[in-house]
């Protein structure tokens, strides 16, 4: 027994005539048979086309949205890939508004139908059972699955002649824009020939962009941003390397270069160092005539792999990928060793490692500048989140601190600028003069100013001023009702006092008080609880 669309979505409206009606439930009710196997796949390819004659195209939105339906049911579905290219030789150009926009004439219109099942449908009952005519009408109307959908590598051993005619029909589209690159070669490896006129378009398109370079930040401008068009070209190049020699001679033109300068630097500090001792009494002077030679930014921060590599993004596809702000940072004609170990650090092009070279120079200078300091701590008091009272800042100490442990720990580090040790070897013990500086000039502080004494000081203080001002007393004995006030004890705590119909508050409304010397009495008692025992 034939099965009935009762199920059909939709009823008759009211610009719909009852013949309209009646035959797109006739229709409906051949193509659910034909799916099922009830009929013959000519009943259904004699209604889509007599469909077609009639000129009731509007109906196919619908009709495809029953396909897909039908592709969910669990009887065996039949000819659905058939039943759809049916649909797309009635009216290519209605059918395409079908399944490509949203609006009236989209099968989205319909409840339960959306593209992203359409793309599922056409994975499993075209590609999948490899219907190549049907797949070739879809592609005629602009309708690429590869857009959509990901074809399994048992898809195409099954169906070679599917893989064959995929890789011809995306070559053809291919552009020589990055995004278009890229999605042929995710999808076809191994098949770049195929494209070899647009790869060299858009290898020659990247490299007009860095001939001009003046420094690697201007080669990572074009490769290492955080951006689409810098990822696609990033996976481009792993893909096909051989495409972008201009590019990379160019890169390592611009390191060369850069080398060249570094060893410039390295030599003059080599010359300066090895004629001049380091002491105590001369690094003011030392410290300058290095300043002269290499300049450094954060020269006090030591934690230089922190402050300057940590954004170091190199060329590895997985690896995370420079911001546009990291440019500005270390222009290397003034902040050359930064910029370089910023950028050739762990870098695959830099081979010998010449950024160890800029490491060395950078721990060099902030050895020298540690010989440089005076060190004397000023009481400061702060906030603590632990606490209700201020407690002493030794923010500056703790810094101070972390700097020389860094200048220490680099005076038993490697050389790489000198060709001896002799340098390190005079400076470690200079550096543990002023450490010893350092950490007399903390126990001076401490002994100064004990901080269990200044916060008890502060909580007399506080326990003193548990007094409500008289201005803030008349304010509060005016108060009207539905009215509030914040008010000051002596000692600086703030309380917002409300008069309301049923009662007083302060604060948050949670307990009322009869009156108002109730609430100022909790208020007082409150203080003194806090500050005076």
């Amino acid at each position: 027994m034939l099965r009935n669309a009762s199920d059909a979505e939709g009823r008759i409206t009211l610009d719909e005539t009852y013949h309209s009606y009646v035959w797109r439930y006739l229709v409906e009710n051949i193509l659910a048979n034909t799916a099922s196997g009830e009929l013959p796949w000519e009943y259904a390819q004699m209604a889509i086309e007599i469909n077609g004659k009639l000129q009731q195209q509007y109906y196919q939105p619908y009709y495809l949205c029953r396909l897909l339906c039908y592709a969910e049911k669990d009887y065996s579905q039949k000819y659905l890939a058939e039943m759809l290219g049916a649909l797309l030789d009635t009216d290519p150009s209605y059918m395409r508004k079908a399944y490509q926009k949203t609006g009236l004439t989209s099968m989205e219109s319909y409840s339960n139908c959306k593209l992203s099942n359409f793309d599922d449908f056409v994975l499993e009952y075209v590609v999948n059972k490899g219907k190549i005519d049907i797949l070739k009408k879809l592609e005629d109307q602009d309708y690429r699955i590869l857009d959509h959908k990901e074809i399994s590598k048992e898809t195409y051993e099954k169906f070679p002649e599917l893989l064959s005619y995929l890789i011809h029909i995306s070559a053809k589209k291919v552009t020589a824009e990055g995004e278009s690159i890229l999605k042929f070669l995710n999808n076809f490896p191994e098949k770049e020939e195929l494209i070899k006129d647009k790869l060299e378009a858009y290898a020659q398109k990247q490299y007009s962009l860095v001939e001009n370079a003046q420094n690697y930040l201007d080669i990572r401008k074009i490769r290492d941003l955080h951006s689409e068009e810098c990822f696609r070209f990033r996976r481009i190049h792993h893909i096909v390397p051989h495409y972008f020699v201009d590019f990379d001679n160019k890169e390592k033109e611009i390191y060369e270069k850069d080398v060249k300068k570094l060893e410039d630097i390295k030599n003059k500090v080599k010359e300066y160092i090895e004629s001049t001792p380091i002491s105590i009494e001369n690094a003011s002077i030392f410290s300058n005539k290095l300043s002269n030679i290499y300049p450094i930014k954060y020269i006090y921060s030591g934690d230089y792999k922190g402050k300057i590599a940590e954004k170091v993004e190199m060329r590895g596809i997985s690896s995370k990928r420079l911001l546009t702000y990291d440019f500005y940072k270390f222009n290397p004609n003034y902040f050359f060793i930064e910029y370089f170990i910023y950028n050739y650090t762990d870098n695959p092009i830099d081979i010998e490692k010449k950024a160890l070279i800029a490491e060395d120079l950078y721990q060099i200078s902030h050895m020298v500048e540690m010989l440089k300091k005076h060190f004397y701590y000023e009481l400061k008091l702060t906030y603590s989140f632990f606490s209700s009272y201020k407690v002493i800042d030794r923010s500056l100490e703790d810094y101070e601190k972390i700097v020389m442990d860094y200048a220490l720990s680099f005076s038993k580090m490697p050389n790489y600028v000198l060709d001896n040790n002799d340098f390190r070897e005079s400076i470690a013990p200079l550096l543990e003069i002023k450490n010893a500086e350092r950490e007399a000039a903390v126990a001076t502080f401490n002994a100064r100013y004990d901080e269990r004494s200044i916060q008890n000081n502060e909580r007399k203080q506080k326990c003193a001023g548990c007094e409500i001002p008289e201005f803030y007393l008349k304010k509060l004995y005016q108060l009207g009702v539905d009215e509030s006030v914040t008010i000051y004890l002596e000692n600086k705590s703030s309380y917002e006092i409300s008069h309301k119909e049923d009662g007083w508050y302060y604060g948050i409304y949670i307990k009322r008080f009869k009156s108002l010397n109730e609430l100022l009495s909790e208020i007082l008692n409150e203080c003194e609880k806090k500050h005076c025992r």
